[in-house]
């Protein structure tokens, strides 16, 4: 297995403990090692994407599972469409998925590591997260509090960016995360907000989370969500909410929530059991078997499972293999090769994917090989897309079997697709 996160960008190891999606990463890492996984294996057969901005090139040969955390007005039908399996954080988000085409995708909300701990109260009012600059170095919440000086209660704050704060305000730019489960629980109110587009489309923070876990009042900026998922916060309302729910703190009468449903552990369940035990079929593979594959190919070579020609015998059985791979293997193929695409369309699952490498007819590789006997353009692939119009009214008439396309780019020298069948029912 393989986690990416936005926080991958990120070069500087010191500044990336500033980024939120970071711990929640390693959280999720733990609980998938407790559960006798590696997450961290050098040849992985799981991309587990908690997504905050695009991946640009998913590995060819790994199950995809794309977990949908934050910024989803960046999100395309196309781009999703790349995935195997798909969560999504917001309950509201979850129809727009289905909408896109989606329709497996399913509700998995975030999830905390933290715990209720016996410490005594030391802060009234605290909130973690670096400030926005489109805000005027600032976040909602904290413009929502009106004059900081005029406080009834003391606000701590920490984080990045943060400018003309009244003095004793500002704590610094980073509080260790290791320690921030203390924080939370020693601290009366956790103040909380998310983006503008996150709160609108019902995505919460995983802020929340973390101080709901560890016992504390969350205070947060409205957004449907909470409410939905019966999560036990106060939206900001006034500067007297939060007084006295730091009086109900103090006092001992605020209820905390009695069991955290959130727990990283339950999360990562959930995942490895969307993630189904596949058979992956690599065609023509030779010498070079991806690992974990059944190797195919017409001369008995190490590493090869199954002999056999694929221009004259199929020897795979319908509805049998989650995961093609024909690597420069088409280029080969001569008039057999409709029938070897419908033979794959029939082989491989529904909710199955084939990936296609073949050389570009734009340059030399595809004809300095003289066993070469077949070219392509990317527009070849318009005659298996269903919804092409040339697939409509030529590829459907030459007998080719429907195809979904969910990825063609030209890579360098090659045409790289990736596609799925097309199946009723």
């Amino acid at each position: 297995m393989f986690i990416t996160s936005a926080s991958d960008v990120e070069k500087d190891e010191t500044r990336k403990l500033k980024w939120g999606d970071f711990h929640f990463a390693q959280g999720l890492r733990k609980a998938l090692r407790d559960l006798g996984h590696d997450p961290e294996a050098e040849i992985p057969d799981v991309l587990i994407h908690l997504y905050g901005m695009p991946v640009h090139t998913l590995p060819d040969w790994t199950f995809n599972v794309l977990w949908i955390h934050s910024h989803p007005d960046t999100l395309t039908a196309d781009y999703v469409r790349q995935y195997d399996q798909v969560y999504c954080l917001s309950p509201q988000y979850l129809p727009k998925l289905w909408e896109m085409g989606i329709t497996d995708a399913k509700l998995l909300v975030g999830a905390t590591a933290f715990e209720p701990m016996d410490v005594p109260l030391v802060h009234d009012a605290v909130f973690v997260a670096n400030a926005k600059a489109y805000m005027g170095n600032s976040r909602a919440i904290i413009n929502a509090l009106g004059d900081l000086n005029a406080l009834p209660f003391k606000l701590e704050i920490w984080g990045e960016g943060w400018k003309d704060l009244p003095e004793g305000i500002w704590q610094g730019e980073y509080y260790p995360y290791e320690k921030l489960n203390e924080l939370y629980a020693a601290s009366a109110v956790v103040l909380n907000d998310e983006h503008t587009d996150m709160a609108e489309h019902g995505f919460i923070n995983p802020r929340a989370l973390d101080a709901i876990a560890a016992g504390s009042c969350v205070v947060t900026m409205p957004n449907e969500a909470y409410k939905i998922l019966g999560l036990p916060v106060t939206t900001f309302d006034s500067i007297d909410q939060i007084t006295g729910a730091i009086a109900s703190r103090k006092a001992g009468t605020f209820k905390p929530l009695a069991m955290n449903p959130y727990r990283f552990s339950d999360m990562a369940k959930r995942i490895v059991a969307g993630i189904p035990v596949r058979r992956c079929v690599d065609v023509g593979c030779g010498r070079a078997k991806r690992p974990g594959f059944i190797g195919v190919d017409k001369v008995n070579l190490p590493g090869v499972d199954m002999v056999f020609d694929i221009t004259k015998q199929w020897l795979l059985e319908p509805d049998s293999v989650d995961y093609f791979v024909l690597d420069n293997v088409l280029e080969h193929i001569g008039d057999e090769f409709i029938a070897i695409m419908n033979n794959c369309w029939n082989t491989v699952k529904a909710k199955g994917r084939m990936h296609v490498v073949v050389p570009s007819a734009t340059t030399s590789a595809a004809f300095q090989d003289p066993t070469h006997v077949r070219y392509f353009v990317p527009e070849t692939w318009d005659y298996f897309d269903s919804e092409n119009p040339r697939y409509k009214e030529y590829g459907a008439s030459y007998g080719i079997k429907p195809w979904a396309i969910i990825k063609r780019v030209l890579d360098n020298r090659f045409i790289v697709v990736d596609m799925r069948p097309v199946k009723g029912g």
